[in-house]
Formats: structure tokens, C-alpha cells, sequence
């Protein structure tokens, strides 16, 4: 089936003396941690992008040094290896028109992760504090700041994605129970132009962790450009209801969001960001952006970021089609479209493709974690799901060393899904909880909850007398981060569960498709990758893209709703969810006001400890390493780093430094 243990070992040993080597190579720098600011650095000129300078000269632009922030808060990046050049484009390469990973870049962070991935560190912000018992959380942005389109950057942008969009009754957006404690909104109050305040009902002191350094603060998730949105939103243009149908749309929601969204979903060219590149141009092959004039970066000799003026997207049917662009040297960088099973062809094809392979390392959880829907549709399979012992069958049928040698050739660690090791609630047994490859444990387990019926393949039926199949539908291998072999995965799972008597249907959808029926509750299974290297949501009941137990998420939310006087639209009121996973919602809403970091990582181990149980997330192999392919003639790009969903992809290297001299 696969190839032999020989050649994993001889893969593994190239694998470790290639990160040996790395360890002298060009990493991400320590001062990224705490960046200095011009002032600080003692700079007192900038420099820009030629492409602009006739831009000034004509008075389209003012001079850049009125195009940053002031001084005192401009932030200085030390490139990984050189001062860059300016000019030239980029290319990259993504699958479906999301355009994940690539996108995810052009998405501005308030706050991005350290290198360690275990620090807040401000970026868009100044900085941050955390006040009066955790209850008050303030921040500080950066004193000039400005839009791509030259408008000021204030908390006005925040207090309106705050006040007009998530908690708007019509807009409704979920990103407000990202903020609510019990059900309770907090109080954003703008002290001034660059001072918010957020006052929560009770002590918040994860907010950073849990919100703040995720995907949360990007861009149209925690602020969004007032000036230009409003024209959109009918709260401040009533005319915009006739527009929006004129356009097209349903309702003048869907045309505010469409306008909204910024990064791997967007599609209108006129949206102003914070990003380091704009969109300018969109078709159905390819995405192109150009660089943002306003941007609030520059390195150590004060020249404006970012480096290249151009990065163009090209948008492929399938990972394979994006795969072979990449080792043709048709695109610049790439990873997410890569499986570690392939490492050696990368590194053979490195003189043809001009590129070199770097090891990143993934530190996610479960690289593909299962989830079967407990909330199932139809009556029969939801009873079957919800039974953990036929989820910890699931699991001991899986032969995690088999996927670990076939898929990621030796290269990731067999495990369950778990809490992040290290972390002080960490407990290590979780990590062979049912993971054990055990088919007649499955067979025994399978028959003690009445699936001990066959029909004439040999296939268990259910009580109803119906052959039970699993609809395993998985998202296009590549289109999710880490995902490249997902197809070897779902296949080998296949044939793990009818071993034990499981029939299964595989089928493969677009990204987009997948995630639809997963957000309404239509799958049997999820299938994602489960990243838990900031906190506990990636196991939640409503996580991206697992959603196991959607309606009890829906009728917590309803309970909150409530319970705190029923204003607003009433959301959905969904599945009330047994006792014990009403238990385990009550603790998810308590952990972070513990009067203690002892009570606190008290109550996170008892989380954990329920997921652990119940078996909802099971996991396949974790920790893999990510291979990534990056041009001869691309510079500035870590050779090593982690590479993650929580890392916002290449974010995390600072796309903005790097340059490139094709």
C-alpha cells in the first residue's frame, strides 16, 4: 500500500538534516516580538516605491512621510535576511475562488501571533491593556494611521463594525458572540480617535488570547471603514434597500456584506483596507492586487512596506492543476497545496521548478480531525451519532501509524485530538485515548449499541432496518489548509470503517459546497483540520467547519437570548442539547472569569476532560510537517517557521518584506 519502512526512515533522517541545517538559516526575527517604532530606531526619512513618485509629483499622493503613522508609533520591521528592493509581482497559486491561503494575507490583523505562538504581539494596534480585574480591556491604535484610499483609521472604524454590523438586529452578524459573555454584549465606548474601551459584564482575561491574536481581529471580524461601508448599510442610506435589489441581491444585508468582505472572499475592487496590498482586479482565473499606498510599515532604513508592488493570485480547478503550476516555477511560493508524502519530488524537482523547499512545521492538533454530526437531520443516524461509544469505534478502526506512514510518509505524530501538549491542564494519556488501532474492540463496541445486524454485503443496518452509510464529504484536497492529502486520508478511513462492518460513501465537494451543508447541519461527518494552539473553540460544538452539535450551539445562543431579555431578532432556537453538554456549555462560559489562573486551568482541564469522554473530535495524525516551496528569486521568506491555519497561513512571515528580483 505504501512504500517501505526503508525509504520513511531514509525520508525522515533527510528530513532531520535538513531542519539541522535550518537552524543556522534565515529565521523569523526575535525583534518581530516587540518592534520598534521610527522614533525609537532614530529614523527620520522614508523612502517609497518608485511606481509612486509620479503619483506625488501630480498631487494624487502626498509625500509618504504624511502617508504613515507618526513617529512615535510607526511601526519598523528588521527584514529576515536584507534590506529589500522595490517593484515587481508575486505570483501564487489557490484553489476555487475563496483563494485560501494567498487571501488570507491581504487580510489586516489588529494583533498577529510571535514566532512562538504563544504572544500577542499589536500590529495595527499600539498596544493593549487589561484593567480593573480583567473586566476592561483597552487599546491604542497607532496616531495616523490611514485606509488604502487615505481616510483616517479610528476607533470610529471599530465602534461602527461594533455597533452597525455585529450587533445591528438586521445585520445581525455572528462575530458579536465572539465578544458576549452569558449572553451579555460589552460596552465599546471610542475615548478618543486612537483610545477604545471594552467594558465586560465579568472578568475577560483570555479576550487576547481568545479573540484578539486569532482570525477575530482582521478586518471586517473587529473593524471595518465607516466612511466608505456606510453608503451601504440602511441605517444611514435608506435608498440603499431599492439598490441593493436592483443589483441583484436578496436583501440590502447580503449587498452590505458583499461589500464588506476583505481577503479571500472579496470581490469588490473598491473597498479600502488596511493590507498591504489592494485588490484592483478579479476574474474568474485570477486575483490581482497591488500595493497599498498608505501602508503603515516600513524597515530599518525607513523605506515604506511593502516591497513588491504587485501579487497576482491565479485561481485553479484543483490542488493536482495548482500542484504542477507550482513545480513548473509558475508561481512564487506555495504550501498549502503540498503533502509531506511528496516531500522528495519537491526537493528532486528543485533545479527544474527554480525554487527551494523549506520544512515548516504545522502545529495543528488533529491535521484532519472527524466530527460526526450529533445533530443529524434524520432521526436514525442522529441517535447513531450521538452515541460516543460508536464515535470511540470510529476511532480504534482508524490505523493512525498506517495513515501517518502512507499520507505524511512518517512526518507527523499518530494521535487522538487533543488539548495542546504543554499546556498546564495538558494530560498525556489523551493522546492514546481510543486512538489504539483496535478492530475488534470497534466490532465489540459497534454491537453493543444494536449495530450487530448485517445486510447481504455485510454492512450494518441500523435499528430501523436500513443499511447505515456514512456520507463522508470532504472539501477539495488543498482548498484548507493542510489538506493536500486528504484525499489518501478519506480513502484510507474508508476502508478502515467497512473493515469493521461501516459502509461509506466518499465524495469530494468544492470548499464552498462542503462548508454550506455543514452550516446547516446537513452533513454526517465533519472533516478539517482541528487547531487548538490558542484555545478550547476548535472542539466547540459549532467550530469552523467540524459543526458536530450546530443546534445545541444554536439553542445556547437562543438561551442567552432569552434569558437576557429578548432583544434583538430572535435567533434560531435549535436542538436543547442533553445535561451534559449543557454542563460542558456552562463551564465554556465561566472558565475565563475564574478567580484564579489555578481555578482557570482547573476548569480547562475539566473541558478538556468532557471532549476527551465524549469522543466528539477524532483525531487522525498531528503536528506534521508542512512542506513549502519558495522561489530562487524570492527573498526575505523564513526558512523556517510555523505554517497554520492560526498563523494566518504565510502571515506570520511577513509577506510585506519580502522582495523579489525576477
Amino acid at each position: 500500500m505504501f512504500k517501505s519502512k526503508k525509504f520513511v526512515f531514509s525520508l525522515v533522517v533527510m528530513i532531520i538534516a535538513l531542519m539541522t541545517v535550518a537552524a543556522g538559516a534565515a529565521e523569523i526575527p526575535d525583534s518581530w516580538s516587540n518592534p520598534d517604532t521610527a522614533a525609537e530606531a532614530g529614523i527620520t526619512e522614508f523612502n517609497q516605491s518608485p511606481v509612486l513618485d509620479q503619483r506625488v509629483e501630480n498631487g494624487e499622493l502626498p509625500p509618504v512621510e504624511e502617508r504613515l503613522p507618526v513617529p512615535e508609533d510607526l511601526q519598523v520591521i528588521e527584514p529576515v535576511e536584507e534590506v529589500g528592493q522595490y517593484g515587481g509581482k508575486v505570483v501564487s497559486t489557490a484553489i476555487g475562488p475563496s483563494t485560501e491561503s494567498d487571501g488570507t494575507v491581504m487580510r489586516p490583523w489588529m494583533f498577529q501571533l510571535d514566532k512562538t505562538m504563544a504572544n500577542a504581539v499589536p500590529d495595527i494596534a499600539k498596544s493593549f491593556e487589561l484593567t480593573n480585574e480583567a473586566k476592561t480591556l483597552t487599546i491604542h491604535l497607532r496616531e495616523g494611521l490611514k485606509w488604502s484610499d487615505g481616510h483616517p483609521f479610528t476607533t470610529e472604524d471599530i465602534i461602527f463594525w461594533w455597533e452597525d454590523v455585529a450587533m445591528n438586529e438586521e445585520v445581525n452578524h455572528w462575530t458579536q458572540w465572539n465578544w458576549k459573555m452569558d449572553g451579555v454584549a460589552p460596552e465599546f465606548t471610542a475615548i478618543d480617535d486612537y483610545t477604545l474601551k471594552v467594558e465586560f459584564p465579568r472578568s475577560n482575561p483570555t479576550i487576547v488570547d481568545t479573540t484578539l491574536t486569532w482570525w477575530r481581529s482582521q478586518q471586517s471580524f473587529f473593524f471595518s471603514p465607516k466612511h466608505y461601508l456606510k453608503q451601504f448599510h440602511a441605517d444611514y442610506n435608506p435608498e440603499v434597500k431599492e439598490t441593493a435589489e436592483e443589483e441583484g441581491f436578496g436583501n440590502w444585508v447580503q449587498y452590505f456584506t458583499n461589500k464588506m468582505e476583505v481577503g479571500p472572499v472579496q470581490t469588490n475592487t473598491e473597498l479600502p483596507t488596511m493590507g498591504a496590498w489592494v485588490l484592483e482586479d478579479i476574474n474568474s482565473s485570477r486575483k490581482l492586487f497591488v500595493r497599498n499606498p498608505y501602508y503603515y510599515k516600513v524597515d530599518s532604513e525607513g523605506n515604506q512596506l511593502p516591497y513588491v508592488d504587485e501579487w497576482e493570485i491565479t485561481i485553479k480547478s484543483d490542488a493536482e492543476v495548482a500542484k504542477v503550476d507550482a513545480l513548473q516555477g509558475n508561481v512564487d511560493f506555495a504550501a498549502r497545496i503540498l503533502s509531506p508524502s511528496e516531500f522528495p519530488m519537491y526537493k528532486q524537482n528543485e533545479e527544474v521548478g527554480n525554487y527551494t523547499t523549506y520544512a515548516y512545521n504545522n502545529p495543528v492538533q488533529a491535521q484532519i480531525g472527524l466530527t460526526f454530526n450529533v445533530n443529524h437531520p434524520e432521526e436514525a443516524k442522529r441517535e447513531v451519532y450521538s452515541n460516543k461509544k460508536f464515535r470511540q469505534a470510529m476511532s480504534v478502526a482508524l490505523n493512525r501509524n498506517e495513515i501517518n506512514e502512507f499520507a505524511y510518509r512518517g512526518l507527523a505524530e499518530p494521535a487522538q485530538a487533543t488539548a495542546k501538549p504543554g499546556a498546564p491542564y495538558f494530560k498525556e494519556e489523551w493522546l492514546d485515548h481510543y486512538a489504539q488501532y483496535d478492530t475488534e474492540l470497534a466490532k465489540e463496541l459497534l454491537n453493543e449499541i444494536g449495530l450487530d445486524e448485517k445486510d447481504g454485503e455485510g454492512f450494518r443496518v441500523l435499528p430501523n432496518g436500513e443499511t447505515l452509510i456514512i456520507d463522508l464529504e470532504i472539501p477539495a484536497p488543498g482548498s484548507v489548509g493542510g489538506t493536500a492529502q486528504l484525499g489518501q486520508v478519506a480513502e484510507l478511513v474508508k476502508a478502515y470503517w467497512e473493515a469493521v462492518g461501516v459502509k461509506v460513501n466518499l465524495k469530494t465537494l468544492s470548499r464552498e459546497l462542503y462548508q454550506q451543508r455543514a452550516d446547516a447541519g446537513e452533513h454526517d461527518i465533519g472533516v478539517w483540520p482541528v487547531n487548538v494552539t490558542r484555545d478550547i473553540n476548535a472542539f466547540g460544538f459549532d467550530s469552523d467547519g467540524t459543526r458536530y452539535a450546530t443546534k445545541w450551539a444554536q439553542w445556547d445562543t437562543w438561551r442567552m437570548w432569552d434569558e437576557t431579555g429578548r432583544e434583538g431578532e430572535e435567533p434560531p432556537k435549535g436542538m436543547e442539547p442533553p445535561e451534559h453538554a449543557k454542563e460542558q456549555l456552562r463551564r465554556i462560559h465561566e472558565y475565563s472569569s475564574a478567580p484564579s489562573q489555578e481555578a482557570m486551568n482547573k476548569m480547562l482541564g475539566d473541558i478538556w476532560q468532557y471532549y476527551m469522554d465524549q469522543t466528539y473530535v477524532i483525531g487522525t495524525v498531528a503536528r506534521p510537517m508542512a512542506p513549502a516551496i519558495v522561489a530562487d528569486t524570492l527573498h526575505n521568506v523564513p526558512e523556517t517557521a510555523p505554517y497554520s491555519n492560526a498563523t494566518g497561513a504565510w502571515q506570520i512571515t511577513k509577506p510585506e518584506q519580502w522582495f523579489t528580483t525576477k
